[in-house]
């Protein structure tokens, strides 16, 4: 919408909107400056047009058109207002009249570009005379319950869709069914209810009769099949050890008599083979990769290759894609890990993977030519454009539908006053800070208390972002193609730590808190993330892993000390000591590494953080029963636990990062979202 916006701007009025000798310049134009009024440069342009295109280009995108369909809604009416432009065009002068004309012609280029613009064009990036991949058309809503419908799984002859239907804790499922939706109406119907287990990733065979899926109903995970029609689920593979961070659906084979599973088994990944008729599995090792682990396997149609995602770790904010034999031989890179994948799909043909990426700066559906051996031809194309938000995507045998997942994960700030009473505070108290249809991941109060920063994928992934701490606009303070997490105020308020991927690894960054380039702090192997600043902003207590330790480095840079074992530490407001997490408790140090000791708490706590008068601590619990979940104060006086928040009766979850001030606690709410969408597939090319 934006890019649009400039378009409109420069045909209507033969200027551009932002200048610059160099891109730097234009992106600080673009970041500041409010463009020139269309009427001051086209008098005779209307006013109802030129309110249309400057909505194009505000700064916030939640105040622009939200699709391009409404745009060029707006359009068309604005051009039925203006019909009499042609007509008083000739009763203007003759400049006048080139003028009223120029602008009708103009009206009419818009609205053909905004009507392309809204059937989700798929073009290479080569311009014109690049090769159509597809056009998406025809999208209608298939689910639209309150759980989380995901992983989506066609029947053979497209009419009928299998998908999960979860109900989320905190970064955990509190249960999960597999349902079935017909194309043609009907209610859905739920293959698995009447059980507490999880049963996730369903996966139809080509014969139609059975849905394969993932299930821990006898205490440990397996691979289960139940009949398409309903009825008892059988078990057909136990997957002893598995977790979450190995989700892949099961893969059947083409004639429907072998299943593959992705699994992790003695530290290393694994793809078991299982034939039904026989349940004799054989284990094909996957190649090591720099991350631990792999999922969203896909299985090309002739049992040759295999596709899959290797990332750290569940949620993963980077990832990678693969390819593969079937005898897990050495495997292609298709991207270059800088950006997040996944859901990986073959064509029915083989030649192509398609995948659901952030890599053009939202959530769209990509593809990518290969030949045999699995090596990239060409660049990726992508499949939509415009940020649908798919969550995961998949095909018809015959290419003609596409189902998917759109939503995913939502996070807003909140905030309460701080208890001064035994009573805590719930959702009656609260102030919602941030309206974003985005995820928040952390916040972090300025020392005035007048500025929040955080991390949020607005524009595709995790970028730092700042505003008032009442609410109002946000403003960017960085814009990395890959991701920036976790701002943490220096105590002077200049500068914002944060831990980023931009180096290929995650590593402690450092940026001005008025914007301006970002300076590298640490370049260690590990995983560097949690900044806490020193009260005087020496130094930067921070986590690496693996394993998980503390370590201390000079906010001017230089080599890191390791502190202790451990994670997420926070300094005491005298600098003399330092709290932290390990093993799930709650843990007090002196700075030089020394008197260390167990701060007991009667719930397993996180993202501690240590009061203004450093006589206790503040922590959040999101593990364990629900009803302990909130913001709890651990007195160093006296070693009692006060609950400070006691949030319930709202949908989603309390995050595990929260920031106060000396009259506030800021928080982020979580909460998931998805529904199963479907549309037609129409393609220039079948290769």
């Amino acid at each position: 919408i934006f890019s649009l916006g400039i378009v409109f701007y420069e045909m209507l009025t033969g200027k551009r909107p932002f200048g610059g000798d160099n891109p730097t310049l234009v992106l600080s134009s673009i970041v500041k400056d409010t463009p020139r009024p269309l009427a001051e440069i086209k008098p005779a342009m209307p006013r109802r047009l030129e309110r249309l295109v400057h909505r194009c280009l505000e700064k916030n995108p939640a105040d622009r058109y939200q699709s391009a369909i409404d745009l060029r809604h707006d359009l068309e009416e604005t051009q039925s207002d203006d019909a009499s432009v042609a007509a008083t065009s000739s009763r203007m002068s003759t400049s006048g009249g080139r003028r009223g004309i120029a602008i009708a012609w103009g009206l009419g280029v818009l609205i053909v570009a905004a009507g392309a613009a809204s059937i989700w064009p798929s073009v290479s990036r080569g311009g014109i005379g690049s090769e159509t991949v597809l056009r998406l058309q025809n999208a209608i809503q298939l689910t639209s319950a309150l759980t989380v419908e995901d992983y989506p799984t066609w029947s053979h002859d497209g009419q009928r869709l299998a998908y999960e239907a979860t109900e989320f804790g905190f970064q955990s499922i509190v249960n999960a069914d597999i349902w079935v939706a017909q194309l043609g109406g009907g209610e859905p119907v739920n293959l698995t209810a009447g059980s507490l287990s999880n049963d996730r990733r369903p996966s139809w065979s080509p014969d139609e009769r059975h849905i394969a899926f993932l299930s821990n109903r006898d205490g440990d995970w397996g691979v289960y099949l139940v009949a398409a029609i309903g009825g008892s689920p059988r078990k057909v593979l136990a997957l002893p050890g598995f977790d979450s961070t190995s989700w892949s659906a099961p893969q059947w084979s083409k004639d429907g008599t072998t299943l593959f599973v992705m699994t992790h088994e003695a530290n290393r990944n694994v793809v078991v083979v299982l034939t039904l008729e026989s349940l004799q599995a054989t284990r094909v090792m996957l190649p090591e990769h720099s991350s631990p682990r792999t999922w969203d396997l896909a299985v090309r149609a002739d049992g040759s290759r295999f596709a899959y995602v290797e990332a750290g770790g569940g949620n993963p904010e980077i990832s990678r894609l693969w390819t593969v034999s079937a005898s897990g031989d050495q495997p292609v890179p298709l991207s270059d890990g800088l950006t997040n994948i996944w859901s990986p799909t073959w064509s029915s043909n083989g030649r192509k993977v398609f995948y659901v990426s952030n890599r053009g700066g939202s959530k769209d559906l990509w593809q990518q030519a290969v030949d045999t051996d699995g090596t990239p031809i060409g660049e990726p194309l992508s499949v939509t454009q415009g940020g649908l938000g798919i969550t995961s995507a998949v095909f018809t045998e015959d290419g003609t539908k596409l189902a998917y997942a759109r939503g995913g994960r939502v996070s807003n700030v909140w905030r309460v006053p701080i208890p001064v009473d035994d009573r805590p505070a719930v959702w009656g108290d609260a102030l919602r800070v941030t309206s974003d249809h985005a995820y928040i991941e952390f916040v972090d109060v300025s020392p005035d208390g007048k500025r929040l920063a955080v991390s949020s994928d607005r524009r595709g992934n995790q970028d730092l972002w700042i505003l008032p701490s009442t609410g109002g606009e946000m403003t960017p303070l960085t814009n990395s193609p890959t991701p920036d997490w976790n701002p943490r105020w220096s105590p002077d308020g200049n500068e914002i730590a944060f831990y980023a991927y931009r180096s290929g690894n995650r590593d402690l960054w450092v940026v001005p808190s008025s914007g301006g380039p970002a300076r590298q702090l640490t370049s260690g192997p590990g995983f560097d993330w949690f900044p806490n600043w020193s009260p005087d902003g020496g130094e930067i207590a921070f986590q690496t892993q693996t394993p998980a330790t503390v370590a201390i480095v000079s906010a001017t840079g230089g080599e890191p000390r390791v502190l202790t074992g451990g994670a997420q530490p926070a300094w005491s407001p005298d600098g003399q000591w330092l709290v932290f997490i390990e093993d799930g408790r709650l843990f007090r140090v002196a700075k030089d590494g020394r008197a260390r000791s167990l701060l007991p708490t009667p719930h397993r706590p996180n993202s501690p953080r240590v009061s203004r008068d450093g006589q206790a601590i503040y922590f959040a619990v999101n593990q364990g029963p629900s009803e302990n979940h909130g913001i709890w104060r651990l007195s160093l006086r006296d070693g009692t636990t006060t609950r400070l928040t006691q949030l319930q009766g709202r949908r989603g979850v309390l995050g595990y990062n929260f920031s106060f001030d000396a009259r506030y606690l800021y928080f982020t709410w979580h909460e998931n979202e998805s529904d199963i969408w479907v549309t037609d597939v129409a393609t220039d090319d079948r290769r």
